[in-house]
């Protein structure tokens, strides 16, 4: 009884434990990957909040030409009012010549309203305000867009290095493989005397060179997978799998994406540049 229930525990942790990693590590392929990217990296955050800014920004500055009303409202309670001593002969013919009366100069509660009303009618620094507002804000939907390409070119390129280097793994290992046999026959050639341990040494030098230029190719391999996380705006403690293969990939598909991206990035620079000037022909 207790056999089976260790069996049944132990079952239920190897479970949970692939099923955890399998939600853990995500898969993409490269449209994947780029659109992932797009989402969530920070540049491309920080222009979509430009562009909020940006249309806020104009959103103020049309404020400013409508009709703007202005009221307003006042109330005063004086509790104390001043007082003037005068003759009292001043209201009262039949009074003495030294009494004086203590009039009061004011009253006690007053209030206050009015309501202005104010149109521009021509302006000429707020038609240019509009002008500037309107560059500003095509401005920054261009620099978005740029932002978005120049994310999608780096998660491009990220992914293919990490593919290229799948395939030098491959061939490092085999290259290595297959140095070892030719090794170990020339080895067992010299003990017998048919080669020399020149051929040996030279052979055995060459699969240590292998060796270490497949442990450089594993490090670069993980520090491409730590950029690709980067540029796709992932944690770097995220797992991550790439579903698209090497031989599955068309090289000249891979090109002509690299020119488009390019192309593209060339025309929204020239646009970018031509809206800087005008920008900063109007301020």
């Amino acid at each position: 009884m207790t056999n089976n229930y260790s069996g049944k525990m132990l079952l239920s942790g190897v479970l949970l434990f692939f099923s955890t990693y399998a939600r853990a590590q995500q898969a993409f392929t490269l449209k994947e990957a780029v659109d992932y990217a797009v989402k969530n990296h920070i540049n491309v955050k920080n222009a979509q909040t430009d562009i909020h800014s940006a249309s806020a920004r104009v959103n103020e500055i049309k404020a400013i030409g409508l009709p703007q009303i202005n009221g307003n409202v006042g109330y005063t309670n004086n509790l104390i009012i001043q007082r003037v001593f005068i003759p009292a002969k001043t209201f009262d013919p039949s009074a003495s010549e030294s009494d004086v009366v203590a009039a009061e100069f004011g009253v006690r509660n007053s209030g206050t309203a009015g309501v202005s009303l104010n149109q521009i009618l021509f302006d000429g620094s707020y038609t240019l305000g509009l002008k500037a507002a309107d560059v500003y804000r095509e401005l920054s939907q261009k620099s978005l867009t740029q932002t978005k390409q120049q994310v999608a070119e780096n998660v491009t390129k990220a992914y293919y290095s990490i593919l290229v280097n799948e395939e030098r793994v491959k061939l490092l290992n085999l290259n290595i493989g297959r140095i070892d046999s030719l090794y170990r026959e020339t080895k067992r050639l010299n003990e017998q005397g048919f080669a020399e341990k020149l051929d040996v040494q030279r052979i055995e030098v060459q699969e240590n060179n292998l060796k270490i230029e497949l442990k450089n190719v594993n490090r670069l391999q993980e520090l491409s997978y730590y950029l690709l996380k980067f540029q796709m705006g992932m944690k770097t403690e995220e797992s991550i799998a790439l579903t698209d293969k090497m031989e599955s990939i068309k090289i000249a598909d891979f090109y002509r994406r690299l020119i488009r991206i390019t192309s593209i990035q060339i025309v929204l620079n020239i646009h970018f540049c031509r809206h800087r000037i005008v920008w900063g022909n109007l301020m």
